[in-house]
């Protein structure tokens, strides 16, 4: 099991692709090579297809590489898991397990890791020498943690509806909204859902539709008021709820770096910065955004703060 954000998908025997949202999944027959067995194996790969974007200032359309989303990546992994178990239930004696490409050792050893351990492990280990740090297999299949619940308090259903609406409220009345929008865009890939929501709570439950929020999964929280710096949430909420003690620290970030990288940049924008940006893509119809947020969703929607053109913005055009 693999996942890449190329589009280049390898070619092998007895292969069905097949689209789910903006990303391609191929599923064939491989051969694995093992002294005294010959075991049947399949092989899935996941790509996310790439998006041809304006390019202002070589001016013609440009490939624009994309992260997978998780939630797709999830689901994907959810519906594999009941079809091989399906399959379990016909066939007496039969099992499965999952494995990913260790990319710790030689690519050319095609060594394989346990999918389950590499969700309940930071690291797991390569032949004799050498670990695998899996936090980007949890970036995209963290769903699947084995023990996840044990990191979190065990809340009932009613307890963490309590949470969430604590949560929502301490961001509304902070008017917090968009800066959360552009936290969690990439990871839930659904920009015009993500125009329509107008509150917190509309936002928390495509988290928890999407898979990426639940009782048993509250990394995601922790990870927003660390980076929103909200410390004081947590404060308030242990004294109104009784119940809860505390988030516990986790080592795999929710957000990704190109994430992270927005973020601080919106909050670094002047008032100033917010004039040159809104010229410099928008003239000669200015769109005079409402806030610094606001911007950084709409100039990232069409392209022009991707990855590979991020620094070149605030080089060129801040002249930072």
């Amino acid at each position: 099991m693999t996942g890449t954000d190329s589009d280049d998908s390898q070619v092998f025997r007895n292969r069905s692709d097949f689209e789910f949202k903006d990303h391609k999944v191929s599923l064939g027959a491989v051969q694995i090579k093992r002294e005294n067995e010959k075991p049947h194996a399949i092989k899935l790969q996941i790509y996310r297809r790439k998006e041809q974007s304006y390019d202002t200032e070589v001016g013609g359309a440009k490939p624009k590489k994309r992260q997978l989303q998780p939630s797709v990546c999830m689901k994907v992994l959810s519906y594999l898991k009941d079809q091989l178990q399906t399959v379990c239930n016909i066939y007496e004696g039969s099992g499965y397990k999952l494995r990913v490409v260790c990319d710790a050792c030689n690519p050319k050893e095609h060594h394989l890791v346990d999918l389950e351990k590499c969700l309940k492990n930071d690291v797991v280990p390569c032949g004799t020498d050498t670990s695998m740090n899996t936090a980007h297999i949890k970036r995209y299949f963290s769903k699947g943690v084995v023990g996840a619940s044990s990191s979190y308090p065990d809340l009932s259903e009613d307890e963490f509806k309590q949470l969430i609406t604590e949560f929502a409220q301490w961001y509304d009345e902070r008017g917090l909204l968009n800066r959360l929008k552009v936290l969690f865009k990439e990871m839930l890939g659904d920009f015009e859902a993500l125009n329509r929501v107008t509150s917190t709570f509309d936002l928390l439950a495509l988290l928890t539709d999407s898979g990426l929020l639940s009782r048993q999964k509250m990394s995601v929280l922790y990870d927003t008021i660390q980076i929103t710096k909200q410390n004081g949430f947590e404060d308030m909420v242990k004294n109104k709820l009784p119940f809860f003690q505390s988030f516990k620290t986790q080592t795999t970030l929710s957000f990704s770096p190109h994430t992270i990288n927005l973020f601080n940049l919106g909050k670094s924008l002047s008032d100033l910065d917010m004039k040159t940006l809104d010229g410099r893509f928008n003239f000669p119809v200015l769109k005079k955004y409402d806030d610094r947020w606001s911007l950084i969703l709409d100039l990232e929607s069409r392209g022009l703060l991707s990855e590979d053109k991020l620094e070149s913005v605030e080089k060129d055009v801040l002249k930072r």
